[in-house]
C-alpha cells in the first residue's frame, strides 16, 4: 500500500474521532492546536464574499464556519470525512459544495477561487510542493492562500515526535495485538502505523521562499500552541501553554517556538 492509500485508510477509519475533537472546548494540547488553528484561519479568511475552497476539509468543522456571504466548496479524499462534512453543513443549514478529490489533482479550472485554505493537510502529503502548485493553479490573481504548517523549529514538536515514536515502538512490542486493537477501537483509532513516509515539518523561511517563487506575497503569519502533545492530560502542560501564549504578546520571538504556524499569502496579480 503506497503512502497516499495508507493515509486515506487511516482518515477514513478515524473520521468520527476527528469530528469529536471539535465538539467540545479543548481539554488537551492536541485539541487546543486544532481550535487555535481554526480560529486563526477563519480570521485570515475574513468575512468578504467570493469563492472559497477548503482543501482537505475533514469533517467540515472549519468549512461550516466560513462566511455566509461566500460561495463555499470543500474537498477531501476520505469519503467518510466528506459524509461527516455533509451532515455538519446540513445541520447548520449551510450551503457547501462537496467533492471527493486528491489534493494533488483538484478537479477545478484555473483561477477558479478567491480564497484557498488547507489546514492540517500539508504535513501528510508525500509531495507538499505538488499541492502548493495545484492550489496556486486554481487560485485567482489577487486571491488569498491560507495554510497551516507544523513548525520544524518548535522544541515542543521535536520532543513530541521523539516521544511518540518511542511510545509507538514500545506498545507495538509489549502490548499484544488483540488488546491493542480493542483499546484503539474504543478510542476511535486504527491500530496501524500512520505513514509509510515521514510526516513533514516545515522551516518557515523555506516555505516562505517557495511561496514567493510561486508568485505570492506573505501578508500574515501566526505561530500558536506551546506544550507537549504526548503529555496531553498533565495540568502543568496546559499551564505552560497558557503562560507562553501570554508572554508572546510582549516577547514576539517566543512565538516562534509554537507548534503550528498559519500563513496567509496573496497571489500576485
Amino acid at each position: 500500500m503506497n503512502a497516499t492509500a495508507t493515509i486515506r485508510k487511516r482518515f477514513s477509519a478515524e473520521a468520527e474521532n476527528w469530528d469529536r475533537l471539535y465538539d467540545t472546548r479543548p481539554s488537551s494540547i492536541y485539541e487546543h492546536n486544532l481550535w487555535e488553528r481554526r480560529r486563526t484561519a477563519l480570521a485570515y479568511a475574513g468575512r468578504t464574499p467570493g469563492r472559497i475552497l477548503d482543501v482537505g476539509c475533514g469533517p467540515g468543522n472549519v468549512t461550516i464556519e466560513l462566511p455566509e456571504s461566500a460561495d463555499i466548496t470543500a474537498t477531501d479524499f476520505a469519503v467518510p470525512m466528506l459524509r461527516n462534512a455533509q451532515t455538519a453543513a446540513h445541520d447548520r443549514r449551510k450551503s457547501v459544495d462537496l467533492a471527493a478529490s486528491d489534493a494533488t489533482a483538484i478537479p477545478f479550472g484555473d483561477e477558479t477561487f478567491d480564497t484557498v485554505m488547507a489546514l492540517g493537510l500539508m504535513e501528510y502529503i508525500p509531495s507538499p510542493e505538488s499541492v502548493l502548485a495545484e492550489m496556486t493553479r486554481i487560485l485567482a490573481p489577487g486571491g488569498n492562500l491560507v495554510i497551516s504548517l507544523p513548525n520544524a523549529a518548535s522544541p515542543f514538536i521535536k520532543v513530541d515526535d521523539a516521544l511518540k515514536t518511542t511510545k509507538n515502538a514500545v506498545t507495538q512490542v509489549l502490548i499484544p495485538a488483540r488488546i491493542r486493537r480493542r483499546v484503539k477501537a474504543l478510542l476511535g483509532k486504527l491500530d496501524a502505523p500512520y505513514f509509510t513516509h515521514n510526516r513533514h515539518r516545515f522551516e518557515v523561511e523555506a516555505i516562505a521562499n517557495t511561496l514567493m517563487q510561486l508568485g505570492y506575497d506573505i501578508e500574515s503569519q501566526k505561530y500558536h500552541t506551546f506544550g507537549f502533545g504526548v503529555l496531553n492530560w498533565v495540568r502543568l502542560n496546559q499551564w505552560l501553554n497558557r503562560k507562553l501564549e501570554t508572554y508572546t504578546e510582549t516577547h514576539p520571538n517566543l512565538e516562534k517556538l509554537g507548534w503550528t504556524i498559519v500563513l496567509k499569502a496573496k497571489k500576485r496579480s
